[in-house]
This record gives structure tokens, C-alpha cells and sequence, in this order.
């Protein structure tokens, strides 16, 4: 009988605790099954810290994260999860040093991205075929605060009387209080299109992370959720699971229908492209006609005979819709050579907007 109790009870400390850690730390792999985003992206700025005027810290738990180095993350990191979420159909990582980057951060802060090295951003993103710069600007510190025993106690108390394993189970709960602010801009004028704050939210954690070798010891007599408080060894994981969960987060906001919608919306021209036989369909949906219209091939505008036909078909072929929209469609008929096609637009007013598709998927 008392084997099958701890079968039982192993079972369930496994699942417990199994469904506890993949709670704290989801993988950005998950949201690679949706579409991405119609949109090639250039990765700028990076994780550098900001501190309130409170100075340094005094203890662990008083900061998530310290002041040297200033960028607490690679910015590699950061796009390898919004690959790995495939959040947009292209995707390129600024390659300056975290100097020049920490200054187009800064930069940030004002209305308009009016300064040299911030047009010199803009500009690159252009001639590499980006619809958009993702701006990475500001991680501001915050403290770790002690949510204290959670709901997982009946778990510790209940595996630590059948098994004495109960400083397996995560039972305390702690949150950082730091915070990513990133935006997403417009390659031609730097406006800001899309900007959000975003949080790493709790996090659980068992006596064997919280705790040190005393608190353990201690666990053999007293219930593993009394146990003390390793703080320097609290402050290392809960800044290592907000370091993740911060990129989940802007993986999984990136890539949600809000923004998706937003972008739309504030875009002068609504562009759809789609297959249509061996070629493609490309639709524009605006308020103000369309003058100009330009495609690229993997970055490479497409000239000739061809593409001057199709951009002039496309030109003459608008009709009103309902609410006083114009529409343009024209198929491009013929196979297209290549990975991603960029369709850009500009209205008759100055406005400019963007799409890029995935012609085939990746290793094809």
C-alpha cells in the first residue's frame, strides 16, 4: 500500500511541478505555428538599464538588474526569439556596437528620431528592404518584491510528509519590477508606429532555488515553505526568468492581432499580397489615390519592360468602394525568382507604406 501511495505522490509532484515551471517560462517556439507578420523588421537599440535616483542598491532583492554591464542582455537574444516565434517574415539584427546603439536608444526619448546617427538607422533600414525599425529603448530597473507562500503549500506540506520532497515544489512567488519599453517605427520618417511597456509578471520558485544550504537542512524539520531566503542566489534566477519572460512577452504582443490591426490602421495604404497561379495578387486599400508603386525582390528592385507594366495596371485599375475607398489590383503573372517580395506604396499626399511576403518557406 505505501508503495502505491508514492508512486502516486511521485506522479504528482512531477506533474506539479512540471506544470509550475513551463507557467514561469513558456518557450517563444509555441507561437511559430501562426503566420507572421507581413512585415521585414531591422533590430536596433538594446537592454541597457536605467536606474530611478535612489542610487545603488543596498541589497539583492533591491534591484533585478545591475548597472555594469549597462546592456544586460545581448541584443542577438532578443532576436533569436522573435526568429524562433517567427513573429515577421523577415528579420535582421542591427550590427552596431552597444555604444552607437545606446545612443539611438536614448534617442528615443524625443518626439522625432531627428538626429544623425538615427537617420543614418533609417536610412540603412530603407536601402535593406525593412518595412519597419524595432527599437529596443529602455530597461528600466525596478526591485524583486516577496509575494511570500503561494497556493502551491498544500503541495509542500503534503510531498514533504509522504516523501521529504517538498523543497521541490515552487511555493513562493516573487516579481520583478522591471520593465522593457520598446516602438516600432516607420523606416522613412522615424514616427512611431506601435510602443509598449512590457513586464516579466511572477514567478514561482521551490526551496531549491530560493533557498541555500542551510535553508534546506532547515527543511528536514520544518515545512520546506518556512524555510529562509538565500537572497543573492533569488536575485540570479528571478532575473534570469525575467530576462526570458520579457522576450516571450515582446515576441507574443509583436505578434498579436492588436498590433497587427494597429499597424494596419495607421498605415497610409492597406497592402494584401497573395499567391494567384504562379505569380501574385497585390491589392492596396487607401483614402487618397495611390501615385507611386515599386516592388523588390530580395531588396533588389524589380526594373524593366514587366515591371513597369505591372506597376502601370496597377495604377489605373482603382475603384471606389464603399467609404471612400480606393481600391488597386493587378496580378503579376509570371514565377517570381526569389525569397521575399517587398511591395511599397506612396499616395498622392506623401504617405508611404510597406509590406514584405515570403515567396517560399525557409530552406526551400
Amino acid at each position: 500500500m505505501s508503495r502505491r501511495v508514492s508512486r502516486s505522490a511521485l506522479l504528482l509532484l512531477a506533474a506539479a511541478a512540471a506544470g509550475c515551471r513551463s507557467a514561469t517560462v513558456a518557450d517563444p517556439a509555441s507561437l511559430a505555428a501562426a503566420d507572421p507578420l507581413p512585415y521585414s523588421v531591422l533590430v536596433s537599440g538594446g537592454g541597457f538599464v536605467t536606474r530611478g535616483l535612489g542610487g545603488a542598491p543596498e541589497t539583492p532583492l533591491q534591484s533585478t538588474y545591475p548597472i555594469d554591464p549597462a546592456e544586460a542582455f545581448p541584443l542577438a537574444s532578443v532576436t533569436e526569439a522573435l526568429r524562433r516565434g517567427r513573429v515577421f517574415v523577415r528579420l535582421e539584427q542591427d550590427q552596431r556596437g552597444a555604444d552607437a546603439r545606446a545612443h539611438l536608444a536614448a534617442m528615443a526619448e524625443s518626439p522625432t528620431l531627428g538626429d544623425l546617427p538615427a537617420q543614418e538607422l533609417l536610412r540603412e533600414a530603407r536601402e535593406g528592404g525593412h518595412d519597419y525599425v524595432l527599437l529596443l529603448e529602455r530597461l528600466q530597473d525596478g526591485p524583486i518584491e516577496q509575494g511570500g507562500i503561494n497556493e502551491q503549500w498544500p503541495l509542500t506540506i503534503s510531498t514533504w510528509f509522504l516523501l521529504g520532497l517538498g523543497f521541490l515544489i515552487p511555493d513562493h512567488t516573487y516579481e520583478s519590477r522591471a520593465t522593457l519599453r520598446v516602438s516600432l517605427r516607420e523606416v522613412q520618417s522615424g514616427r512611431t508606429v506601435d510602443d509598449r511597456v512590457l513586464a516579466a509578471g511572477p514567478v514561482d520558485l521551490s526551496l531549491v532555488e530560493r533557498g541555500h544550504v542551510w535553508s534546506l537542512l532547515s527543511s528536514i524539520v520544518v515545512p520546506p515553505f518556512w524555510a529562509a531566503d538565500d537572497p543573492e542566489g533569488v536575485a540570479v534566477i528571478v532575473r534570469e526568468l525575467t530576462t526570458r519572460r520579457l522576450m516571450l512577452a515582446l515576441a507574443r504582443q509583436l505578434k498579436s492581432l492588436e498590433v497587427g490591426e494597429r499597424l494596419r490602421e495607421r498605415a497610409a495604404a492597406a497592402i494584401e499580397v497573395r499567391r494567384e497561379g504562379r505569380g501574385v495578387l497585390v491589392r492596396i486599400d487607401s483614402r487618397e489615390p495611390v501615385s507611386i508603386v515599386r516592388l523588390r525582390l530580395d531588396r533588389v528592385p524589380l526594373r524593366g519592360a514587366e515591371a513597369a507594366e505591372f506597376e502601370r495596371r496597377l495604377l489605373h485599375s482603382a475603384t471606389l468602394l464603399e467609404g471612400r475607398v480606393l481600391r488597386h489590383e493587378a496580378t503579376w503573372d509570371a514565377p517570381l525568382s526569389g525569397r521575399h517580395l517587398q511591395v511599397l506604396v506612396q499616395t498622392q499626399a506623401g504617405g508611404v507604406a510597406s509590406v514584405t511576403v515570403a515567396l517560399r518557406e525557409e530552406g526551400q
